[in-house]
């Protein structure tokens, strides 16, 4: 009898060493999972890939309406409505006619159950030089399901040559494709405006001299 509740014992202890190894293993792996979650998002990402991550649907209304969209904002900065140089419109289609091509892309694919999927854009120049992984839009602190319309553009002299989509522009109407275009140049005319700055606004004002503003206390 003794030795069948040592044995008991014995068995009931290695079945409590053994649980507690399990959970301490669960325990470490999800929270290793939840590290390269938080770490590498992108791969877990690509789980949810779908068609609205493939940009293969050339569509020239979409030229049409990109030039179009070109053209109003070079208006715009010569409307005298807005604090730009006289200069601005001339400096931003020389912007227009350094790129070559430009593609947006969803930062974590399209349905990716990620927070923060926006858009990315990857810049090319017509010298060459390249600028990736661009931000465009935030996206929502959330998982969204909602696809995104995503664009290959090439351009040639300041105009949209060839329009490539992921053909989710026919699921909407112009006036919203219209609006994602104009997200995407307003961002590409930011990043121009934070290299030459003075290409679209005056010199600020030198700082007064602190000896002349004293003089004029009186």
């Amino acid at each position: 009898m003794f030795l069948y509740l040592r044995k008991n014992k014995n068995t009931q202890y290695k079945f409590m060493k053994l649980k507690h190894y399990m959970l301490l293993s669960i325990f470490i792996l999800s929270g290793g999972f939840a590290i390269c979650l938080f770490v590498f998002p992108g791969v877990f990402a690509y789980f949810s890939k779908n068609e609205y991550d493939v940009v293969n649907k050339a569509n020239p209304k979409m030229v049409v309406l990109f030039n179009q969209e070109l053209d109003d904002i070079v208006s715009e900065y010569g409307s005298g409505m807005y604090a730009y140089i006289p200069e601005a419109p001339a400096n931003l289609q020389k912007f227009y006619r350094n790129i070559k091509t430009v593609e947006t892309y969803a930062r974590y694919v399209s349905n990716s159950f990620m927070g923060y999927n926006g858009i990315r854009a990857n810049l090319t120049f017509q010298d060459g030089r390249q600028i990736k992984d661009m931000y465009i839009t935030s996206g929502g602190k959330f998982r969204s399901t909602r696809p995104k319309l995503l664009m290959r553009i090439a351009m040639q002299d300041g105009r949209a040559t060839e329009v490539v989509t992921n053909g989710l522009e026919l699921t909407q109407t112009p006036t919203d494709a219209k609006g994602t275009i104009r997200v995407l140049l307003q961002q590409l005319i930011m990043l121009d405006q934070n290299e030459h700055h003075n290409n679209y606004y005056a010199p600020p004002p030198p700082p007064p001299d602190p000896a002349k503003e004293w003089e004029k206390v009186q």
